[in-house]
């Protein structure tokens, strides 16, 4: 059986930390697609505790690839985006078996379908960057229904309604301003990753970690704010190699006409 691998058991192997079952994964989050469910957000404590259970190497490889989303999202975006299918790929196929149940499948399927997507989403990047946005689109709008309504049963009820408006809203506002909408997912995604990578590599010292736990559970605004201050600071960097790249194009055109004439 394909789960006979200590990994996919969870059991640890040599210095690795325990995983996740990935059959308990897909079915939990089957469940919550095929009842239009959004998991829940987790707590500061509890993304602390996901973040410090990562394996190093997972950690380091978050971090490293989470600078490169951050500062060369717009200048690479379309290998960025092919990454990003390729989760997305392995997600659906993890998905797709689960619902076939057909588990001792999995590892194929999503090894599989994540190939496909990746290889998929390089002609088709542009399309990615304005789905991504309307899924951001739609968690926004449903949690600012919640908001708006709380206490008020009658509309709850149309709860999605708020998430499918926010989707179709943003992923139309991406797909007319494509360069400032793959700014601003290769920018959030790189601060998330970096944060997440930056703590766990830090974990690895209780002396500097222990401190940083403590702050961000007595004030968990700080992640917001760290992660906020990430996205500006990639945003600005992004946008400086735009003007860049476009005023050396315009000097070089500038340069090929005067010598043509």
């Amino acid at each position: 059986m394909i789960f006979s691998s200590p990994i996919y058991q969870g059991i640890p192997v040599d210095d690795f930390e325990p995983g996740i079952d990935p059959k308990q994964f897909f079915e939990e989050l089957l469940e919550q697609v095929l009842n239009f469910q959004l998991p829940e957000l987790p707590s500061t404590e509890e993304m602390l505790n996901h973040v410090t259970e990562m394996h190093i190497l997972t950690g380091l490889f978050c971090f490293l690839f989470g600078f490169a989303y951050l500062v060369f999202g717009l200048k690479k975006y379309k290998f960025f985006m092919m990454l990003n299918g390729a989760v997305l790929g392995v997600l659906a196929g993890g998905l797709l078996c689960t619902w076939l149940e057909m588990p001792e499948y999995l590892l194929y399927g999503i090894i599989a379908t994540g190939a496909i997507c990746g290889c998929l989403c390089w002609p088709l990047a542009r399309m990615l960057v304005m789905l991504t946005g309307g899924g951001a689109g739609g968690i926004a709008g449903h949690f600012l229904y919640e908001i708006a309504f709380d206490g008020n049963a009658e509309y709850m009820t149309y709860q999605p309604v708020g998430a499918v408006v926010g989707a179709i809203l943003v992923a139309i506002l991406f797909l007319l301003l494509f360069k400032l909408g793959l700014v601003l997912v290769t920018t959030a995604q790189g601060s998330v990753m970096m944060m997440a990578g930056g703590l766990r590599l830090i974990s690895e010292s209780n002396r500097m970690y222990l401190p940083v736990r403590d702050k961000l559970l007595a004030r968990p605004e700080v992640v917001f704010l760290v992660m906020g201050g990430l996205v500006l600071v990639g945003i600005a960097i992004q946008v400086s190699f735009f003007l860049g790249d476009q005023a050396a194009r315009n000097k070089k055109k500038r340069e090929t006409e005067a010598a043509a004439t």
